[in-house]
């Protein structure tokens, strides 16, 4: 039985940007690589998918406002806990 070959992240973006250059075709790549071309187009499309998420450089505005009200409504949450259990004990 075959074991199917992994390729590493760097080999598989070192592959893409050869294709993307545009200096070569995919066939010869792939043979130099020694990678079926329809899996070089692949890598090539999930690449340009997720491309732009790469630098993507943290949380939205809404993201950050929505957080920092739910640090606010917790922390309310604590002090009505401590005021409930001190006035328990007294």
């Amino acid at each position: 039985m075959d074991k199917r070959r992994t390729f590493s992240d760097k080999t598989k973006f070192e592959v893409v940007l050869e294709v993307l250059k545009g200096q070569r075709t995919m066939a010869e790549i792939a043979a130099q690589f020694e990678v079926h071309p329809i899996q070089v187009g692949r890598w090539k499309k999930v690449f340009l998918e997720r491309g732009p998420s790469m630098f993507f450089s943290g949380k939205t505005a809404e993201e950050t406002e929505w957080e920092s009200e739910r640090e606010r409504q917790m922390k309310k949450i604590g002090e009505k806990g401590m005021e409930l259990d001190f006035a328990k004990k007294t």
